[in-house]
């Protein structure tokens, strides 16, 4: 019995996701929604709605328990800090030029948090939000704040560029970002002690779900079926590195660093998912890899699709 309710459990979870996911999919196949539509639509989320969800994540965090949370920030940190240096180095030894290993280990690294965990917190009991929304706003604000203070000037030191001056132009070009501008407010927010009223608080949790659904037509309309014939065994092996050897090292760490039963399922579900576009968006303008880069969003968005009902699972059973 508790098995099927297990089963039931995951279904109600990893199912509308998909569903919603390959609703975008199709409207990108049909051409009933046009590349223009979906450009907007990603360019209005990334500057409305998912600040003001990051905000609300934020929002969650008490500094009481902060320190109750301490062992989740540094196993989460570590994980990318690992994988981004890690990466940086591998394709470095690969004979890859600079600017093409940074993107390559910024794709790695940077998790589509938003789009992916995001969804499944907000289908947890409102209650259940006050465990869950901190730890993601916390991942949001640790792999934003490594792509914008290491990634960027990276990025800047690569194209040899990296004065006093450009590296300024950097900081106020960072600062300029929704997201960050979220996650700024939101840390004097809670340095403040102050709180939400429950109207607020509610309303913000209610908004959660079309942010969900939105990013997830949005994302799936990304998707292009052209990927499955541009075999490339290094992107591939990106891909792998993204879903499936990031969050088996985080499970890896929780054995040494043994973590409560809700931090350990949000651990494992935000270390599997793929790679965010923002390392494509980045890539786009910094290297030549631009194309790469985008098929390990795509690649790694494909295989964590497949992978997060037994990641759920697993997720459930420790």
């Amino acid at each position: 019995m508790d098995g099927q309710v297990f089963v039931i459990d995951l279904m109600m979870l990893f199912v509308p996701v998909l569903v919603t996911f390959a609703l975008g999919t199709f409207f990108r196949v049909t051409g009933y929604l046009s590349i223009d539509v979906r450009d907007r639509l990603i360019e209005y989320l990334m500057k409305v709605p998912i600040p003001i969800a990051t905000f609300y994540a934020l929002t969650k965090v008490h500094l009481s328990t902060i320190k109750q949370l301490q062992p989740f920030i540094l196993i989460y940190l570590g994980i990318n800090v690992v994988f981004l240096s890690g990466s940086f180095v591998v394709f470095r030894a690969l004979r890859y030029s600079y600017n093409a290993s940074v993107s390559y280990a910024s794709a790695i690294f940077f998790s589509n948090l938003i789009f992916f965990a995001l969804p499944i917190f907000l289908t947890m009991p409102l209650v259940d939000q006050s465990v869950y929304m901190p730890v993601f706003a916390l991942g949001v604000a640790i792999t934003v704040g490594l792509f914008a203070l290491v990634v960027m000037p990276m990025y800047q030191l690569g194209s040899q560029q990296l004065t006093l001056a450009s590296l300024q132009q950097t900081i106020l070009a960072t600062l300029h970002i929704p997201l960050v501008i979220s996650i700024i407010i939101g840390g004097l927010y809670l340095a403040s002690g102050l709180s939400t009223s429950i109207f607020i608080e509610h309303l913000l949790a209610k908004s959660g779900g079309v942010l969900a659904s939105t990013g997830l037509i949005a994302l799936g309309m990304c998707m292009d079926y052209r990927f499955f014939t541009r075999f490339d065994c290094l992107v591939w092996c990106a891909i792998i590195a993204k879903s499936v050897l990031m969050p088996l090292t985080a499970i890896g760490l929780m054995q040494l660093f043994p973590l409560s039963a809700p931090h350990t399922f949000a651990m494992i579900i935000m270390t599997a998912c793929p790679a965010a576009g923002i390392a494509a968006m980045a890539a786009k303008q910094y290297s030549k890899v631009s194309a790469q880069v985008t098929d390990i969003m795509v690649g790694s968005t494909i295989v964590s699709i497949l992978t997060f009902p037994y990641w759920i699972y697993l997720a459930r059973t420790f």
